[in-house]
């Protein structure tokens, strides 16, 4: 309702940045390599998973002293999301539970905690999580307002349906990660991205 399209090229969809935002150019710039999958600095693995139409789209990060962290990997998993027996659901499970990544020290590391946004196809990230609490597996859905990242409470709608659902404060989720991303030296809340990561990611 703001506006259609720039009107300078042809095609381009608007968006309003009237907040704060950061050019992908900048992050790409920062791109390292590092030995081995996960690099000497990471201690615990966790992954965030997005659902789309066609596919989910899973980060795995490394997070090490002070929460300085890692981007491990950024996996796309195509196929229908609405099908929860379908492969998509099976080969997530895989790499959120199955699958170990290589440490520099030798040592194999597996996911210990992940997270599903269930703002898109809710029913079915319910049904794969519902089975997969135990194992860290968590239905999360974001709201906004003045609340907490991550509430240390289960909601009492979430108990009663045994589902283990998180609601999480996305303004302070977003506030936070700008500043982590305007940390230009490795150390405490640095971001760090592997060599090749291409600009659409930023």
């Amino acid at each position: 309702k703001l506006q259609v399209f720039v009107n300078t090229r042809l095609a381009e969809t608007f968006r309003d940045f009237s907040g704060e935002s950061i050019e992908a150019g900048s992050l790409v710039a920062r791109c390292e390599r590092w030995a081995g999958e996960v690099p000497a600095g990471v201690a615990v693995l966790t992954a965030g998973v997005d659902v789309q139409a066609d596919r989910v789209e899973v980060e795995v990060v490394g997070w090490g002293i002070g929460q300085e962290s890692w981007s491990i990997a950024h996996h796309k998993i195509y196929g229908d999301p609405e099908s929860l027996e379908g492969p998509l659901w099976h080969e997530l499970a895989q790499l959120l539970l199955v699958r170990r990544w290589q440490h520099e020290s030798g040592a194999e590391m597996r996911i210990a905690a992940s997270c599903i946004d269930s703002g898109y196809c809710a029913t079915q990230v319910y049904g794969f999580c519902r089975t997969k609490w135990r194992q860290r597996v968590w239905a999360i859905k974001g709201r906004e307002g003045d609340r907490d990242i991550w509430p240390t409470k289960w909601g009492s709608t979430a108990k009663a349906k045994g589902l283990r659902l998180k609601i999480v404060g996305v303004d302070a989720a977003k506030s936070g990660l700008f500043a982590r991303l305007q940390i230009e030296a490795p150390g405490p809340g640095f971001c760090h991205f592997p060599e090749g990561r291409p600009a659409e990611y930023f």
